[in-house]
């Protein structure tokens, strides 16, 4: 999307990069959307799917935020504290103090704390050796692989039946798709992540188990 690279490192001070993350006032997900914010910037939220923690979904519409916001405020700090405490809070803050350096704004200690966080995520992660944190290639996670498909979906489709139909366990599928809460994938669009390699056989599974369903 043509934004700054180092955007990335907003993800670690809002969730440490863990796909479940919920905070005290709700948010939900790597990029710690509201519900509200969520679905303005295309995350369904109801009881049975929360697209805040799909990775893809939700890093797409945190990009698309924080254009918006960088178009409004014109500077990398302030769409960022923006992004923390709400653009209003920022408006209002900047109209009321006459300054728009967010380094010289009065604003809540969570958010003047917020850009050095994400600078010093940064400056860490960049050198990690240098501030003594040491790791060999068997502590690191292995890199996350998978394959998106988008289905359309007139009845509840059966996670069990996805772990079968590819040959993976319903925990595996269930992970790696965590924006879906319950045991079936509701009626309607979704992007679905399967494991690599098991695509095609998934869409094969998927053709016949729609054309049983239209034949009762």
């Amino acid at each position: 999307m043509g934004l700054p690279d180092d955007l990335k490192y907003v993800t670690i001070t809002e969730s440490g990069l863990r796909p479940e993350a919920v905070s005290s006032s709700g948010a939900g997900g790597i990029w710690q959307f509201i519900p509200s914010t969520g679905e303005k910037y295309g995350m369904r939220k109801n009881r049975i799917v929360d697209e805040r923690f799909d990775f893809f979904k939700a890093t797409e519409g945190a990009l698309s935020y924080l254009t918006s916001l960088y178009e409004e405020f014109k500077s990398w700090p302030l769409s960022m504290a923006a992004y923390n405490a709400g653009e209003n809070k920022v408006r209002k803050e900047i109209d009321l103090q006459k300054t728009r350096n967010y380094f010289y704004l009065d604003l809540p200690l969570e958010t003047e704390r917020y850009v050095y966080k994400i600078a010093a995520a940064k400056i860490i992660l960049s050198n990690p050796e240098r501030y003594g944190y040491t790791l060999g290639e068997k502590e690191f996670y292995n890199p996350l692989q998978l394959e998106r498909v988008q289905i359309e979906l007139t009845q509840p489709l059966p996670i069990m039946e996805i772990a079968r139909a590819t040959g993976f366990f319903y925990k595996e599928i269930k992970e790696m798709n965590p924006h879906f809460f319950e045991e079936t994938i509701p009626p309607g669009i979704h992007f679905l992540n399967l494991p690599p390699g098991t695509s095609e056989r998934f869409l094969v599974f998927f053709a016949a188990w729609k054309k049983e369903l239209e034949s009762k």
